[in-house]
């Protein structure tokens, strides 16, 4: 099992709290993580953007996207976006996105406690947290 770092904006981590967001998205124009590098029963922390971590959850079923259009993205969006809560502003930013990653969370649950780990500099999914902190140190 993996541990994950995801950074996300303080409304959609309070939607995940408040059990309205259970299918966790990442729509991107390069294959990059979590895609392809999270498998169901990893642990996924979620690090409110410029703040703290703020909940920790269960990956379960997951489902990886290849070669998406903004035809599929409009399906994806028709089909899973109750459980996503993507803003209509989110779904026009990721039109051009051509790689997918859609994480159904389970167990979740809120926690202040969690992987500390360096500046990330943008980014918005580490893998591997505890190790990426270690490599920080050295």
């Amino acid at each position: 099992m993996t541990t994950h770092l995801a950074v996300l904006h303080r409304e959609y981590l309070d939607s995940i709290i408040a059990g309205r967001k259970t299918i966790e998205m990442r729509l991107t124009r390069t294959r990059r993580a979590p895609y392809g590098r999270i498998r169901s029963g990893d642990t996924i922390y979620f690090k409110q953007s410029s703040g703290p971590i703020r909940a920790v959850a269960r990956s379960g079923k997951i489902v990886t996207l290849t070669d998406l259009t903004p035809t599929c993205i409009k399906r994806l969006r028709e089909k899973h976006n109750a459980k996503i809560t993507g803003s209509d502003a989110t779904w026009a930013k990721k039109q051009q996105a051509r790689y997918g990653t859609l994480i159904w969370l389970r167990d979740i649950r809120e926690t202040s406690d969690g992987p500390v780990v360096p500046p990330l500099y943008g980014a918005a999914w580490v893998c591997d947290p505890h190790r990426r902190a270690v490599n920080a140190k050295q």
